[in-house]
């Protein structure tokens, strides 16, 4: 595939069992409703109208708007995994530089966050109160450095820096936080550039910090099988 040419998608693996059909339409609804009037103008009734639901249908699988949010963001982490793994498959990126792949995923993120600017706002508040559910950004990055480091050894490079886990998981969790503060941010982005020059800086910032290179050796030949990267 060449430079230019990929699009990338938003996975949601859908829910087999029927008993959950009803609650996959609320919380879709919900999400829906909180994109276009914030959180805190999503009604009950307006969600359950949204999803050819009633009310009574809400409180029967909801205590409150709470613990709707709640189940929000755990279906924004399974949703976040699920991309993460379509997206990151080394036939998703064949012809592609490095740098593009850089600037590509990059532009991806800012882009699903900027649609859920108003859930990631209601989800910032809801991990104030309850610091415990914080987490949540450390599962995406822990999935996304993971996959990251397979990919770059399956098309058969390395990394030139020091400590290749350790600096993905640093590269994967600023990217991550950043892009969700511009998000949340406007137009404007961290340090008063547009969203194309912080793009643009974000990504020179990753490739020079990994220092990704064509390795000497095909990923083959490691005796382990393992990604050939020092840990």
């Amino acid at each position: 595939m060449a430079d230019g040419e990929i699009e990338l998608q938003w996975v949601h693996p859908p829910l087999q069992e029927r008993s959950q059909q009803t609650m996959e339409r609320l919380l879709s609804a919900a999400e829906s409703l909180i994109a276009e009037l914030g959180f805190a103008h999503a009604t009950v009734a307006g969600i359950a109208k949204r999803a050819d639901s009633s009310v009574g249908a809400f409180y029967a699988r909801f205590k409150d708007k709470d613990a709707l949010l709640r189940c929000l963001l755990e279906r924004f982490v399974q949703d976040s995994i699920a991309t993460i793994q379509s997206s990151l498959r080394v036939e998703v990126w064949q012809g592609a530089s490095v740098e593009t792949i850089c600037r590509t995923l990059i532009g991806f993120i800012m882009k699903m966050l900027g649609e859920r600017e108003h859930l990631l706002r209601a989800i910032a508040q809801l991990t104030i109160e309850d610091p415990a559910l914080s987490d949540y950004h450390n599962i995406i990055t822990s999935h996304c450095a993971e996959a990251l480091q397979v990919l770059v050894h399956e098309r058969g490079e390395e990394f030139g820096c020091a400590e290749p886990r350790r600096a993905l998981r640093v590269v994967v969790w600023t990217c991550l936080s950043l892009t969700e503060v511009s998000a949340m941010g406007g137009t404007q982005s961290p340090a008063g550039l547009t969203r194309a020059e912080f793009q643009t800086e974000l990504c020179a910032m990753i490739l020079s910090h990994l220092q990704i290179r064509k390795a000497l050796s095909s990923p083959s030949s490691s005796p382990t099988g393992s990604p050939g990267v020092n840990s």
